[in-house]
């Protein structure tokens, strides 16, 4: 009997080069025949669209251009596992809204592909599920309602659709830590984004028909819209290419390609590469030092993080990013690592702590000189966004003033991401390096006049 993809690839090349002909041996097939080919998931995935079973990377992304097939890939690897009858535990679709559940996954998708007699799919809206014929459930999650509806269960299979437009990471995060039984894999489609977390799964990748490597756990398949040239419509072709091919929206949502820089970003990779000190390259002797502090106003699971950056200016004048302290902390273990860091760099140089003090008020200078009311704290008070006042600090990296040491990436993600869209999570990094830098170079503060200095 021929196998299924072979057949695939024959029903496509007569589909292009003798239309004619294929109607002919269509019409040949009997009822329980034809039934069996449109149903069966790999006749219809092209070659490019399958995720292997040797692969052992838990994680697969599809990242691919606007109609590559990304959903459809989705839906026809779920519809394999469903098919298969050995699933072990839960399944859950994610997507940025409900009403991309329902729209795109629910009906646009899987209602069409699947087989109405032997899987029989219901969707129960009431319940945010999908209940199919042989007992799998799958549960409808909606980002938009945040990462605790994602906590919770022991899922086997996970379907995220268009990760690049869930802001919050840690939907992903609590996503992953869910996968518990069985095989427990997760599937992404989505068009490329450099967002926080696509750039953390493209630095943990393998991609394509790569030979797994140690230490990679995701999988990531890259694709063209013109992979699937033939199956988009006239109207598509005409208006979409034409206006976004050759464009740097093009490269991104029609090429498939991750553009690590986001539009409305102040940096960029390769600002940021140019200033990265060489392997082995020495920091000069410091002169003033600065402790740049982004408290989290809250101490619960949803949480911002704090953020904690060591800058300092040394003696050829420039300004060296030293390290990238941030993290989930409470308020005592910020505090205590705020005066490890301060005990450990005033020996050195003359240090001082910058905080902000726009939500917490002077019960955030109070935390810091708790039990040490002689730390020098300069409190400053935004009056700009966060943007704003980033953009003459982006200016000294233009300029070379600023160098980083090694080991900063999580801070570099986020200043090569952050646009100051209404969704994003608050860059506490970036906002502690800025504050950091802005107290070494006073002229700064007279270019931008987005923090007042209470010191």
């Amino acid at each position: 009997m021929i196998q299924p993809h072979i057949l695939g690839n024959e029903l496509r090349r007569l589909k292009k080069e003798d239309p004619e002909k294929l109607k002919f041996l269509l019409s040949q097939l009997t009822e329980e025949e034809a039934h069996s080919i449109v149903y069966d998931p790999d006749v219809w995935m092209r070659p490019d669209q399958q995720v292997k079973e040797e692969w052992p990377e838990p994680v697969i992304m599809f990242m691919a251009g606007r109609g590559w097939g990304k959903s459809f890939c989705g839906c026809q690897w779920i519809r394999k596992k469903i098919q298969s009858g050995k699933t072990k535990g839960g399944i859950v679709f994610i997507a940025p809204t409900a009403s991309d559940l329902r729209d795109t996954i629910v009906f646009n998708t899987l209602m069409p592909l699947s087989d109405p007699i032997n899987e029989a799919p219901e969707y129960e809206p009431s319940k945010s599920r999908v209940v199919w014929k042989n007992g799998n459930i799958a549960r409808l999650i909606s980002a938009e309602n945040g990462a605790e509806r994602v906590r919770g269960g022991n899922n086997e299979y996970i379907w995220i659709d268009e990760l690049g437009s869930i802001p919050d990471k840690d939907v992903f995060d609590q996503a992953l830590l869910t996968l518990r039984v069985g095989e427990s894999k997760c599937l992404i489609t989505t068009t490329p984004r450099p967002t926080e977390t696509i750039i953390y799964l493209y630095k943990n990748a393998v991609f394509n028909d790569q030979e797994p490597q140690e230490g990679k756990w995701v999988r990531i398949l890259t694709g063209s819209t013109f992979q699937n040239f033939d199956n988009l419509s006239e109207a598509f072709k005409r208006t979409i290419l034409s206006t976004y091919e050759g464009t740097r929206v093009g490269r991104q949502e029609l090429e498939g390609k991750l553009l690590l820089n986001a539009e409305g970003a102040l940096w960029n990779m390769e600002l940021l590469m140019n200033c990265t000190l060489e392997e082995g390259a020495q920091v000069p002797k410091l002169q003033r030092i600065a402790l740049g502090i982004d408290p989290a106003m809250t101490d619960n699971k949803r949480s911002d993080i704090t953020g904690i950056v060591v800058a300092a200016i040394a003696e050829d004048d420039k300004v060296y990013v030293l390290e990238d302290h941030s993290g989930k902390y409470s308020p005592d273990a910020w505090v205590k690592k705020v005066h490890q860091l301060y005990d450990e760099y005033s020996v050195i140089a003359p240090t001082s702590i910058v905080t902000e003090i726009n939500q917490g008020g002077s019960l955030v200078t109070d935390t810091i000189r708790r039990d040490r009311p002689f730390l020098p704290v300069d409190a400053v008070f935004a009056t700009k966004s966060k943007l704003q006042r980033a953009e003459p600090v982006a200016m000294l990296y233009e300029q070379n003033r600023v160098m980083h040491t090694r080991g900063l990436q999580d801070l570099e993600d986020q200043l090569v991401t952050y646009e100051g869209l209404p969704k994003q999570k608050s860059p506490d990094r970036m906002d502690a390096l800025v504050m950091a830098i802005t107290h070494l170079m006073p002229a700064q503060r007279r270019i931008t006049k987005g923090f007042e200095f209470l010191v």
